[in-house]
């Protein structure tokens, strides 16, 4: 798969009314599976009255069965138990036309968001705010998002520029009827009790195992990795877990603005040399 899944444009229309597909855009397609066990996919699979739409990559599956068996796998009454399974980033739409209900949910990352509105017995989804704008009769500004925007740069999740329309959050899903529309979060990355390693040397291993995990299963063969490179710690720790899990060359870059006296060229140069990456610099 040519295109990264978390950045493609698609559109959904479903009527609940009618019980009904109204309009498919850009989903549809491949499932694509490496072997290092990532599947990339912007696929829709239908089983008897339900019909799922998955847009994303999952780690560790071995094969497309493997990938329908969770997605029908699907509980309504424990979507926590089910979206954990789907260790990746995705986002998911369940069209239930026995109890004539769609839900969305989102992965507990939040690398892909969904916007939906609903009226007139329709829900129209989206990955853009834009590609939602031609199944509104009348789209509005919102005056909250609006402020929000020009005061903090950003709109507050679950709210969008646009009136009636929002969009999903991590760890969260929605369940749409033709009678009402309830959030829920399955996932809350912030403990309340954590906790505590009992030495410094324990939770440096722990740490290690995880970036390990976390990087192992999102190299792929498919793609050269690059890692933009300052010589700073946060860089140079990514550096060296690529390093130690990418099966082929390595890129790093670093950038320097012209005429700055003050630069990152020579810790980065360093640090690239240590691990035998293959280094560029750019100055702008």
């Amino acid at each position: 798969m040519s295109d990264d899944t978390l950045t493609s444009e698609w559109r959904l229309e479903v009527s609940l009314e009618d019980n009904d597909v109204r309009l498919e855009e850009g989903l549809g397609g491949e499932v694509s599976i490496f072997e290092n066990g990532r599947a990339e996919f912007s696929t829709r699979l239908d089983r008897e009255q339900t019909s799922i739409w998955l847009v994303g990559r999952l780690y560790g599956v071995s094969s497309e069965k493997e990938i329908q068996e969770w997605a029908f796998s699907f509980d309504c009454q424990n979507v926590s138990k089910w979206a954990r399974k789907g260790d990746g980033d995705w986002c998911a739409i369940i069209f239930d036309r026995a109890e004539k209900t769609l839900y969305i949910v989102s992965d507990r990352n939040g690398a892909s968001r969904i916007y939906y509105t609903y009226g007139r017995g329709t829900c129209a989804i989206s990955s853009r705010l834009w590609e939602i704008l031609p199944s509104m009769e009348a789209p509005n500004i919102s005056s909250f998002s609006a402020f929000a925007l020009l005061t903090t740069y950003y709109t507050l999740d679950p709210y969008a520029l646009v009136e009636s329309v929002r969009v999903t959050t991590p760890g969260g899903f929605v369940r749409i009827t033709e009678s009402e529309i309830t959030s829920n979060t399955y996932y809350h990355p912030v403990k309340s009790a954590p906790q505590y390693y009992r030495s410094e040397d324990e939770c440096v291993r722990e740490l290690d195992r995880s970036f390990d995990g976390v990087f192992k299963k999102r190299l792929t063969p498919a793609r050269i990795p690059m890692v933009l490179l300052s010589g700073g710690i946060d860089s140079v720790a990514m550096v060296r877990y690529v390093s130690k899990h990418a099966e082929g060359p390595i890129h790093t870059l670093t950038f320097s603005v012209a005429g700055q006296k003050i630069n990152e060229h020579e810790p980065a140069r360093v640090a690239a040399q240590h691990f035998g990456t293959i280094h560029h610099e750019l100055v702008i």
